[in-house]
C-alpha cells in the first residue's frame, strides 16, 4: 500500500486498472425452477456467468478439467473468473460500483432480475490487499423490480472474490486473504451458508 502522500500524487493521473472478480456460489435464492445466472456490470461493461438450473443453492462453475487415470475419470470445476480493464484516474475509479445481479430465466426463456448486490470500489481499495476474498454479500430485491412489493428485501446470498489490480500489485497476494484479517473474517472464509443468517448483520457490503 502506498503512503498517503504518495497516493495523493496519483489521484489525478490516468492509469490502467484490472478489476478481477470470481463468482463462487449463491445460497438461499428461493428459486427452485428454471435457471439462474449472475450478470456483473462495471461502468458500461458486462460479464455473465453460465446458467445453473433448478437449484436455490447454485454453484457457478464454468471450467471443467477432466483427467483420465486408468479406469477412472476425475473432474474438477473452477469458479468463474472475470476481468474488467479500465483506464482512469484513481479518483474516478473509487467512484465506481460493481453490480452483481442474479437473474432467473423461466421456461419461456424470459429473464428477470431476482436480486442484486452493489459493491463500491472505494471499499475494495481500503482492504489490506485491495480485495475481498470469498466474501458473502446479501442480495436485495431491485428497486426497479415493480413485481416485488418490498424493494430491498433479502433475496439470498452471493459469494464472490473482488480485487483491484494495479501495476504495483503483488501477484502472489491478489485474491488471497490478508494474514491480519484471517482471524477476524474466519467465518467468511471457512464456513458455509448455514451460518449466514447468524452473521447477517456482518455481511452487508456497501
Amino acid at each position: 500500500m502506498l503512503p498517503m502522500a504518495q497516493n495523493d500524487c496519483f489521484l489525478s493521473m490516468s492509469q490502467d486498472y484490472l478489476i478481477c472478480t470470481t463468482i463462487h456460489k449463491a445460497r438461499q435464492l428461493g428459486v427452485f425452477t428454471g435457471e439462474t445466472f449472475v450478470r456483473i456490470t462495471l461502468d458500461k461493461a458486462h460479464r455473465t456467468t453460465k446458467p445453473y438450473a433448478r437449484s436455490e443453492n447454485p454453484y457457478y462453475n464454468e471450467v471443467m478439467q477432466i483427467k483420465f487415470e486408468r479406469d477412472k475419470i476425475y473432474c474438477k470445476f473452477s469458479p468463474q473468473y472475470f476481468v474488467f480493464e479500465i483506464r482512469c484516474t484513481l479518483t474516478e475509479l473509487l467512484r465506481l460500483t460493481v453490480l452483481y445481479e442474479v437473474r432467473k430465466r423461466n421456461a419461456c426463456k424470459k429473464t428477470m432480475s431476482h436480486g442484486e448486490l452493489l459493491i463500491d470500489l472505494q471499499s475494495v481499495w481500503n482492504q489490506p490487499n485491495r480485495c475481498f476474498f470469498k466474501k458473502w454479500g446479501r442480495l436485495e430485491a431491485s428497486i426497479a423490480d415493480v413485481s416485488n412489493n418490498t424493494p430491498g428485501a433479502c433475496k439470498g446470498y452471493l459469494q464472490i472474490d473482488l480485487a483491484i489490480v494495479t501495476q504495483n500489485s503483488d501477484p502472489n497476494t491478489v485474491l488471497r486473504p490478508h494474514e491480519d484479517m484471517l482471524e477476524l473474517n474466519r467465518w467468511q472464509i471457512n464456513q458455509d451458508y448455514d451460518n449466514i443468517e447468524r452473521y447477517e448483520r456482518d455481511i452487508r457490503i456497501f
